[in-house]
């Protein structure tokens, strides 16, 4: 006869994966009266020396748990007239994947022939797990260019997955202050309708480059969601860009106090800037800039703030580079736009 955390003759419990549950207690009777008869059975007056269980595997539409799991702490004997409660605890394995498994439990004495069986149902919880199979995404390309990083998405968890979503979460920024704005991020395929449980899916990030962006290592963001925002994982992106230009601007459209020129030179080489307004007037006259590096190629943070505190008027200007290319004398001019 059974009770304890028995309900009509059913034993329900619940866990995550990796763990051991205890689903509860039966309570074992050795009636020898009908007081103590719980079931229609008959009861009996012989002591139960050979008590033993064996449980059948639990069954989902989605997977096993081996019987083995299962485990109940029987006592080495049951005397007629006593009851004990006996503890049963499931362990769920760490790749079972969410559903509701069935099996049933048999206790008996097959020395004196009796048994009892209970139905037991376990609930195994979703556990869910995304994971972008790489440490940082890596790429290299130059100005105007769209630069392509192939990449791995897996379902770690223990359950379906749906929309799994893909997005930039920051711009890209180099250490020269370059920046390309999170807009020329896109993702193919951009959306992942169903993602199954341990199954991978390939996925593509294109960055678009932006004409005459400074050269530099540029660093974003991206990361992978699905539906209701978790599980979520996030990795960095590393962006190598070498500008195609002599010169180039952090932003050609400057709405701060400060704009980022880039240019090149032979190494050691310390070119010249000039600003022109519209009018033809010299802003800054022949500033020297920093040598050109090993790589031909120098930054020079330009201040749009005048002695006196006051910005630099909105309008267009013209940055004048004299500069050497190969050994010879080159002049460059580029524009870019103050906006306040």
């Amino acid at each position: 006869d059974n009770q304890g955390s028995l309900v009509e003759n059913t034993m329900t419990t619940s866990g995550d994966i990796g763990s051991t549950v205890n689903a509860g207690y039966v309570v074992l009777v050795n009636p020898n009266d009908g007081t103590m008869n719980v079931d229609p059975d008959a009861f009996g007056n012989a002591d139960l020396m050979n008590l033993s269980y064996s449980v059948t595997d639990l069954v989902a539409d989605v997977g096993v748990i081996a019987g083995s799991n299962v485990a109940l702490t029987l006592p080495s004997q049951l005397l007629s007239g006593q009851s004990v409660n006996v503890p049963v605890s499931v362990t769920i394995p760490g790749d079972a994947l969410e559903g509701t498994y069935t099996g049933t439990v048999t206790v008996s004495d097959t020395v004196a022939g009796v048994s009892d069986v209970f139905t037991l149902v376990v609930q195994v919880n979703a556990s869910e797990q995304i994971l972008i199979l790489v440490d940082t995404l890596r790429g290299e390309g130059n100005d105007n260019q769209t630069i392509s990083i192939p990449f791995q998405v897996v379902n770690l968890g223990n359950n379906k997955l749906t929309s799994v979503t893909f997005l930039p979460t920051m711009d890209l920024v180099s250490t020269n202050a370059g920046r390309i704005p999170r807009e020329m991020v896109v993702f193919t395929p951009p959306v992942v309708d169903t993602l199954p449980p341990g199954d991978t899916v390939e996925v593509t990030v294109d960055i678009r480059v932006p004409e005459g962006i400074i050269s530099g290592i540029y660093y974003g963001e991206i990361e992978v969601r699905d539906d209701d925002g978790t599980p979520y994982d996030k990795k960095v992106v590393e962006l190598t860009v070498t500008s195609r230009q002599n010169v180039s601007f952090d932003n050609s459209i400057v709405t701060g106090r400060v704009v980022m020129i880039g240019y090149k030179a032979d190494p050691g080489f310390s070119p010249t800037l000039t600003i022109i307004n519209v009018a033809g007037d010299a802003v800054y006259s022949s500033i020297r800039l920093p040598a050109a590096n090993q790589f031909g190629e120098g930054t020079y943070s330009l201040s749009l703030v005048n002695p006196s505190g006051q910005n630099l008027a909105p309008g267009i200007y013209l940055a004048v580079i004299r500069t050497q290319i190969d050994g010879k004398p080159v002049n460059i001019i580029r524009k870019f736009l103050v906006l306040r």
